[in-house]
């Protein structure tokens, strides 16, 4: 809203300028902060074209920070899974081993592999 504002007020003398209200102004500020850029509004005074680069880098700031956090609390999760599924492959084949074992024959401890 503070961009679509400073947006609107630097934009407002110019008389071929699209920015006619705020709110005209405040689509602006979202396709260039999201970085789309549709081309539908493009400012035409020094200060519109000063204040539209600022907006545009505070918006792939704003876009670009959070992603490695996102990255990385993925790759954590994903990693604790796959460790989590060799904990249990494990379990399983030791308590096969432990069951062939109390079993004492070489036997059942075949069928275990193969039901595993």
């Amino acid at each position: 809203i503070i961009f679509a504002t400073v947006m609107f007020y630097a934009e407002k003398g110019s008389s071929a300028s699209k920015f006619t209200s705020i709110p005209a102004a405040f689509w602006y500020t979202i396709v260039t902060m999201t970085t789309l850029g549709y081309g539908d509004m493009v400012p035409k005074t020094i200060a519109g074209k000063i204040f539209g680069s600022i907006c545009s880098l505070s918006g792939v700031l704003v876009i670009a920070l959070p992603v490695p956090v996102i990255v990385s609390n993925f790759s954590r999760i994903y990693h604790q899974n796959q460790r989590a599924d060799k904990r249990r492959a494990q379990k399983k084949a030791r308590l096969a081993r432990i069951r062939a074992a109390k079993s004492g024959s070489a036997n059942a401890y075949m069928q275990s592999k193969r039901n595993g």
